[in-house]
């Protein structure tokens, strides 16, 4: 009788094939790390070899990963791999990433107590280039991943990409510090998934040539652990103080790129303490999809798609000489209070109020859709302050008919007037003498 278990040759042959193929992927390991003891007795990894690969065996870690002065080249980085892949290899004590260049990280996952400080669970920061981070997911910190820290900046061409980055207490990914790339090394954050952070998703301060790139920021703003208390933005970009190119550090939070990501859902608080409590205490300030906010100058904002969130689509405050462009913003200002505190919100905005005049001045806006749904907010918003700036008569400022049931008023803003788009661009000429 012919057993129903037997293979035909062509099966056992694929499975051989297939046992062959992995066995010639898996990486080759010049160190191996199973316990904590391992950790300890090979940190901070400073004598391997380019092209060395470090293989970590699932399990759990209390141990910091501290990889320090650690130098790979571009042509054979260093690589730290869970092995087998697939695996889950979890770090409660954060890993951290210094004076080491061409280092590859893959497939960690990572968390760090946040009631230890305001720490993030993996840094990048002082004489740090070149470096890779690659699907982590980190959860459950003060901060996610930042590149840049109190002990200093990075340096370029680090790169976060394809994390996870979920439900933290503060910001998801930072970059700050004085942390700069150059125009031909840029810093780059791409393809993450930022989710339920405290404050902001994704935060540029004070550093120069940052790219955040086709990231999906969602459900941010929560207030987690009431760390902050409102001022949040899924994607933000500030500066300290304002700055020129003669400053003791030149330009700050200048030449970054945000472009082609989504940004949905960011909220100002929590619903545990609401910025806004029905009796007009606690105005609904930020809750923006992307904020271009005070002294950050010569950025683009490119190509982003920016809805639901609790404030504006697009805020442009205090912010001069920026490039806004093709990006969509649709359904915005959701939150009940900022709807009172008008004039200001807006689909994409422009504002200076409560700044010195023509603080606001200077930038592009040019090949943008913004569609409001809400009534009585506009598509688009420039404050009578903001400054000379450039409005395109190629936007498209739209409403829907929720947001204007009486046909009552047009999509634009400027000053103290409503417009229609074509009627707006009277408006431009007027603030702009």
């Amino acid at each position: 009788m012919r057993s129903p278990f037997r293979l035909s040759t062509a099966a056992i042959a694929a499975l051989l094939g297939a046992a062959s193929l992995a066995h010639a992927t898996a990486p080759s390991c010049t160190q191996t790390v199973r316990t904590d003891a391992d950790i300890v007795a090979q940190r901070p990894f400073a004598a391997l070899a380019a092209g060395s690969t470090v293989c970590i065996a699932p399990g759990t870690y209390r141990q910091q990963l501290t990889v320090a002065g650690v130098k790979g080249t571009a042509a054979a980085p260093i690589s730290f791999v869970v092995q087998p892949a697939g695996g889950a290899a979890l770090f409660t004590g954060g890993v951290l990433l210094r004076a080491s260049s061409y280092v590859t990280m893959s497939g960690l996952d990572v968390t760090l107590d946040p009631r230890l400080g305001p720490g993030a669970a993996v840094v990048m920061d002082v004489g740090a280039n070149g470096n890779v981070v690659r699907e982590f997911t980190v959860h459950g910190a003060y901060v996610g991943i930042s590149i840049g820290s109190s002990e200093g900046p990075a340096g370029a061409g680090n790169q976060v990409l394809d994390n996870t980055v979920r439900d933290n207490w503060n910001t998801g990914i930072a970059v700050g510090e004085l942390t700069d790339g150059t125009p031909q090394e840029l810093n780059v954050i791409q393809r993450n998934r930022v989710s339920g952070s405290g404050g902001h998703g994704i935060e540029i301060n004070d550093a120069n040539w940052i790219a955040v790139r086709d990231n999906i920021v969602t459900g941010n703003g929560t207030g987690l652990n009431s760390v902050r208390q409102g001022g949040y933005s899924g994607i933000h970009l500030y500066s300290r103080q304002q700055t020129t190119l003669a400053s003791p550090h030149g330009l700050r939070t200048a030449h970054d790129i945000v472009s082609g990501n989504r940004v949905e859902g960011t909220r100002e608080r929590s619903a545990l303490a609401p910025c806004d409590d029905g009796g007009g205490a606690g105005v609904c300030a930020d809750g923006n999809g992307i904020q271009v906010d005070r002294f950050a100058s010569l950025n683009e904002v490119v190509g982003n798609t920016v809805t639901g969130n609790a404030g504006c689509g697009i805020s442009i405050y205090g912010a001069s000489g920026n490039l806004i462009k093709d990006n969509v913003a649709r359904g915005n200002n959701q939150q009940e209070g900022r709807r009172r505190y008008f004039p200001g919100p807006g689909e994409i905005t422009l504002s200076a109020v409560n700044l010195p005049a023509g603080s606001t001045g200077g930038n592009t806006v040019i090949g943008n859709t913004a569609i409001t749904t809400v009534y009585k907010i506009p598509a688009f918003y420039l404050s009578a302050n903001a400054g000379i700036n450039h409005i395109d008569p190629g936007n498209r400022w739209q409403q829907d008919a929720s947001s204007t049931p009486d046909g009552s008023w047009g999509p634009v803003y400027v000053g103290k007037t409503w417009y229609s788009q074509a009627s707006a661009l009277r408006a431009y000429a007027e603030l702009s003498r």
